[in-house]
């Protein structure tokens, strides 16, 4: 299915710790633990056979998942039209090159990467620019799969984005920059998820004239890999691209988001991406909506294509929907707080 992938948490558990994470990493079924091997062959199998050829894996930390290996040559021999993008903290992916770099045509590695260094203004940043994060990045370029860098940028970073941007740039690498999107839970947070959004985002906006000083052209809408979710931009230096997701910007929803669904006013991210979180659960990436999920446990693949053809009706006729997030932060509680 054109501009729809389907990302894939295979695990809750990751072997670091980010501030701004939450202990089920970008699951949302509260559940910890692993998808099994049958389980994820299944729904990718029930997912290609509905149209979708792209898939993302993640987590927690995909490449610690005993069948990390299995999971990227299953998607690989579907057919020859699937891809791949490997969302990963880079520990692991040096270990994983030589499968990685066989379907290099296919495969696209996003690596976090928050910091120039370890530990700043008192927080403790894991996934910084370390020697074996570089020569991780090195070991992948030089083998010819293409590769990112996400960085989420928040008031604990903002003052390294710009050296971390050109030290990212001179390696070869492509870069996201992100904004802070609110959770139910984050690890290093006080106070409610609310009050530790408020005190932590930052603007994607104050960079934009920078990134036109430095870049050769600009793309107004730019999709990479979805075609929905919040709009993105690009700026790009020779080939290498800089894209912004500013949530700012407001977000793609459904005719069912805007008229029956009773979270819409406190939603972040909109219509984005079918994704699958430990516990075999179908939900729209980031969506807390409990009436928009399909239990996949134990499912036979007809009633897996079943519901992702649910699921894909939501993507007919999307609109954007523009909300400032001074306005989300200034009126809007979040799904997952106590006092909602």
């Amino acid at each position: 299915m054109n501009g729809v992938y389907l990302a894939i948490s295979m695990t809750s558990n990751c072997n670091l710790k980010c501030f701004y994470c939450k202990p089920t990493g970008e699951s949302i079924s509260g559940e910890l633990g692993t998808i099994s091997f049958d389980e994820f062959c299944d729904i990718v199998s029930a997912a290609y056979q509905k149209g979708i050829d792209k898939f993302r894996l993640t987590g927690g930390e995909c490449t610690i998942v005993p069948y990390f290996e299995q999971a990227v040559e299953f998607i690989m021999n579907m057919g020859s039209d699937t891809r791949i993008n490997v969302c990963s903290n880079g520990c692991r992916l040096k270990e994983y090159i030589p499968v990685l770099s066989k379907y290099r045509e296919r495969i696209n590695v996003r690596i976090s990467v928050d910091s120039i260094c370890e530990y700043l203004n008192g927080y403790h940043f894991p996934k910084w620019l370390s020697p074996e994060t570089i020569g991780c990045t090195k070991s992948l370029l030089e083998s010819g799969i293409r590769t990112r860098y996400n960085i989420v940028i928040t008031s604990y970073n903002i003052e390294q984005v710009k050296e971390l941007v050109e030290k990212s740039l001179k390696l070869g690498v492509d870069i996201k920059l992100l904004d802070l999107y609110v959770q139910d839970i984050y690890l290093g947070g006080k106070g409610t998820s609310q009050e530790f959004w408020d005190t932590t985002y930052q603007s994607l906006s104050q960079f934009r004239k920078w990134l036109e000083d430095i870049s050769d052209k600009f793309v107004e809408n730019y999709w990479d890999d979805s075609a929905y979710g919040i709009p993105m931009n690009a700026y790009f230096v020779g080939n290498q691209s800089i894209v912004l997701k500013d949530s700012s910007k407001g977000a793609h929803f459904s005719k069912f988001c805007i008229s029956k669904c009773n979270k819409y006013s406190k939603c972040q991210e909109g219509i984005y991406v079918p994704f699958v979180s430990v516990g075999s659960l179908l939900h729209i990436n980031g969506c807390y909506n409990e009436s928009l999920r399909w239990n996949l446990k134990n499912k036979n693949i007809e009633e897996m294509e079943n519901a992702f053809s649910e699921m894909l009706k939501l993507f007919d006729e999307l609109v954007v929907k523009t909300e400032s997030a001074a306005n989300f932060s200034e009126h809007h509680t979040y799904v997952g707080d106590e006092n909602e």
